[in-house]
């Protein structure tokens, strides 16, 4: 990102403001996206140090409390690692095999003094590995920030309409009427005013969800890269138009965003995210490269 680029992500925050709803909360997570949009400019050893001091902390935490790390470092390890390369290389690599195996000895006996468990995870991964990921409170607020992030990123105008297909509960979101809610998402996870969101169960097939998107008329779209990819194939060139398309799951490569443009009309705005770690990668405001969170993960290719 250039500095134009930071500058235009500032001023939609800042415009966002007789938008924002009241509540503690909602102030809250205003305030935390007006520190993001200055830290994602902090220089590399700035960042790095930061990600050292939490990185250690943590070490620290998992070797007093969870059995697994407790039998294989000891809470010290990092006391004399001067850089985050430093500290990584004297760290053990864990197999998705393993974390699976381990079970219940991952967990931490204690969570820190104020912090809450908010449940579980499941991933399966493509060699059908499953793994099972406990959250706590803190967990789930980063991925609400993240989240929020992304859609500052995306330059989505929250008072118009968005179309969400996902997976739902048997009975939610069903064809052919699917669901209209008043907002996005909860004022917990989006702290502004928006418009009505539409959502549909992804048990219906390509052609009913073509349909009920023709009915529903959203400006957004939110879906799964390979959902897209079968929407946008079925689509009759002009027939219906997004401002932006939201996408999950697979990386959208160059030939997906090229067939959404063309039949779609629409630019797309990806994300990666896992359940074991919530944000990875999200789509750089400017163009399709990407951009890793690093005040929330370290992330090593």
């Amino acid at each position: 990102m250039d500095g134009f680029v930071g500058d235009r992500v500032k001023l939609r925050i800042d415009n966002l403001w007789p938008s924002l709803l009241p509540g503690d909360e909602q102030l809250d997570a205003y305030k935390l996206q007006k520190v993001l949009v200055d830290s994602q400019w902090l220089e590399r050893h700035e960042m790095s140090d930061y990600q050292l001091d939490h990185l250690k902390n943590l070490v620290k935490f998992a070797a007093r409390e969870a059995p697994f790390w407790r039998s294989r470092i000891v809470p010290d390890v990092l006391d004399g690692a001067d850089t985050l390369d430093d500290a990584l290389g004297r760290l053990p690599i864990v197999s998705r095999a393993q974390v699976a195996e381990a079970g219940e000895a991952l967990r931490a006996e204690r969570l820190p003094k104020g912090e809450v468990l908010a449940g579980a995870m499941t991933s399966t991964s493509s060699s059908g590995i499953t793994v099972r990921v406990a959250t706590t409170e803190l967990g789930l607020k980063w991925r609400r920030i993240l989240d929020l992030r992304r859609l500052l990123w995306a330059g989505v105008d929250f008072d118009r309409s968005i179309a969400v297909i996902q997976n739902a509960a048997p009975g939610v979101a069903e064809y052919p009427d699917g669901g209209r809610y008043e907002r996005w998402k909860d004022a917990s996870e989006i702290p502004f005013r928006t418009g009505p969101s539409f959502h549909l169960s992804a048990d219906s097939s390509v052609d009913e969800q073509w349909g009920w998107l023709k009915r529903v008329t959203p400006t957004y779209l939110y879906a799964g890269t390979s959902l897209i990819r079968e929407l946008a194939t079925v689509a009759r060139d002009g027939e219906l138009a997004f401002e932006t398309i939201l996408t999950r799951d697979d990386v959208a490569d160059d030939g997906l965003r090229s067939l959404v443009s063309t039949k779609l009309k629409a630019a797309i705005h990806d994300r990666y995210t896992a359940a074991e770690t919530g944000y990875l990668p999200i789509q750089c405001p400017d163009t399709s490269a990407y951009h890793v969170p690093s005040e929330a993960v370290i992330v090593e290719v």
